[in-house]
């Protein structure tokens, strides 16, 4: 949800094409306050180009709870063809201050994250999404996470979901894309490594398919 926005910026409009829409080029923005899930966000600057409902350009953020390099590219549409193909360093994000994350008063992560990304029909999202060095912070102590790598694609008539880490693996194949499945990898293995630590050492049961699709979810 956003809330307040004080801030100035630089920006120019240029007339679309008979292939292109309107553009509109942030030759500069600096955000003073942005107002996002009820926190302030400050020390926000950005530059980029915003045409055809996609965003391409550079954000970065350095605030006390929040330091952030964003590049690349994010489709605004909920149409199909959105694409998501872009890089982020988070050196420090303080998700219990961000209010993503309370059911910790300490919950801080650090990750390098790219994604090449493309929406489909009905929802289908296919492409990849890394996250690497994940280091997460609670009140138990530093949990080093590791790597974590994840790939969608429709490949010999059925939709495909891979998801390795240092610490767990998931795949699954069946006939429909499942929007619970990362749902549930994240209920059975991040949330319970979260806030329980000692799960990393022990191992992780599979979790029953949804009757309401045809396929396998196995998680090692």
């Amino acid at each position: 949800m956003l809330g307040l926005f004080s801030g100035r910026g630089s920006v120019r409009v240029l007339s679309g094409t008979a292939t292109e829409g309107m553009a509109v080029i942030i030759d500069s923005l600096n955000v003073r306050k942005l107002g996002i899930n009820g926190y302030n966000l400050t020390g926000i600057i950005g530059k980029g180009i915003y045409q055809d409902e996609i965003f391409d350009g550079k954000v970065i953020c350095h605030d006390p709870v929040l330091d952030l390099m964003f590049q690349g590219n994010i489709g605004t549409s909920s149409a199909p063809g959105n694409t998501y193909n872009f890089y982020a360093n988070i050196p420090y994000a303080d998700l219990y201050a961000l209010n993503l994350d309370t059911r910790d008063s300490t919950a801080i992560i650090s990750a390098f994250i790219s994604a090449d990304l493309q929406k489909f029909e009905g929802n289908d999202i296919f492409g990849y999404l890394k996250m690497d060095d994940v280091v997460y912070t609670n009140s138990h102590g530093k949990w080093r996470i590791g790597d974590l790598d994840a790939t969608s694609l429709f490949e010999d008539g059925k939709y495909v979901i891979n998801l390795v880490s240092d610490f767990a693996k998931a795949r699954y194949e069946g006939s429909k894309m499942i929007d619970s499945f990362f749902g549930q990898f994240e209920n059975q293995v991040l949330r319970r490594h979260f806030s329980n630590p000692e799960v990393l050492r022990r191992g992780l049961q599979p979790h029953a398919s949804d009757s309401q699709y045809s396929g396998n979810l196995c998680i090692p």
